[in-house]
């Protein structure tokens, strides 16, 4: 009920702004076009309140979380399943889920 959906939709330039500014590291991005918004868009990111709607379903876990990386073209050493079950384990899940499904999740663990 306060905007925080509708401000990180604008910061993530889901929705276009009507008006004031939009500043990101001293740059303002209100406006700019998605080939200039490409180089920040690994470091902005929206993650979306719904877990059961918000994962794919047809998609494994490591995959949903290894996508970003791909698209972004990031190899972390050691590969990125590594990366992912190193991730899994930091948010306290277990790095054998890599290979589970969302719908093997519960609420708590898919917002994880």
């Amino acid at each position: 009920g306060c905007g925080k959906s509708t401000t990180g939709r604008l910061i993530t330039r889901l929705l276009e702004p009507t008006g004031g500014t939009i500043t990101y590291r001293g740059r303002d991005i209100s406006h700019a076009t998605r080939k200039q918004l490409a180089p920040i868009r690994s470091e902005i990111q929206m993650i979306f309140q719904d877990p059961y709607s918000s994962l794919n379903p047809r998609q494994t876990v490591g995959k949903i979380i290894s996508g970003p990386m791909e698209i972004n073209g990031i190899d972390p050493e050691g590969g990125r399943e590594k990366r992912v079950r190193e991730l899994l384990e930091i948010v306290g899940l277990n790095p054998e889920h890599y290979n589970r499904f969302p719908h093997e999740f519960s609420g708590g663990q898919r917002q994880r």
